[in-house]
């Protein structure tokens, strides 16, 4: 039989490997959701200086007309 005192022990493990599980998975989690927001800013970023680009071509041509 065990003590209470094993009993207590391994349930204070088991919480502290639970924890252990969920900062992991979180931490990848966070790791994929950093990736993922990267690439969005860099797809955005493209898009902005398309436009600006776009933008500066109808200023040049509007103004040397």
């Amino acid at each position: 039989d065990w003590s209470e005192e094993e009993i207590e022990l391994l349930r204070l493990l088991a919480a502290s490997v639970m924890t252990e599980i969920e900062t992991r998975r979180l931490a990848t989690e966070l790791r994929t959701l950093s990736t993922d927001l990267q690439h969005m800013v860099e797809a955005r970023t493209s898009q902005l200086s398309r436009a600006e680009e776009r933008w500066r071509v109808l200023l040049s041509v509007n103004n040397a007309a």
